[in-house]
């Protein structure tokens, strides 16, 4: 009987947006607690990695909007993991550009070229930083 109670609440923290619903904000990698969905901007959120796949931690982040004088800077974490929220939500995604930067590796930049981005939406993007000798690329 207790096995079952388990499972049925289990089951029902999934449905109303329990621990599977971090993933499509970035959630899974960052303290739940450390924001308010009712109080940021769009999400904006990827991974950072090297060639071999490995997480590059303290790579800068930077997000900067076409048009606008305007640029916001945080930092990938330990698993190489970033999170911005500061692009306010009626900003079109096809106008931020992300940079990632870190000595020794070359600096890459990218424009979002997802599917029909819409304003608000989370927006994931990953890049693959290489060392200063090699070209750099983004996902």
């Amino acid at each position: 009987m207790r096995i079952a109670f388990i499972a049925a609440l289990s089951a029902a923290m999934l449905l109303v947006g329990g621990p599977g619903s971090a993933l499509a904000n970035g959630g899974l990698f960052f303290d739940e607690d450390d924001h308010h969905a009712e109080d940021e901007g769009t999400v904006y959120f990827g991974a950072v990695k090297d060639p071999s796949g490995a997480a590059v931690p303290g790579a800068a982040v930077t997000l900067r909007v076409k048009g606008q004088d305007v640029e916001f800077v945080s930092q990938t974490n330990s698993l190489g993991r970033y999170r911005s929220t500061q692009v306010a939500k009626n900003v079109d995604p096809k106008l931020v550009e992300i940079s990632i930067a870190k000595s020794g590796f070359k600096e890459v930049s990218k424009v979002t070229r997802t599917r029909n981005p819409k304003p608000g939406m989370p927006v994931e993007i990953n890049f693959t930083v290489k060392a200063d000798d090699q070209r750099a690329s983004s996902q």
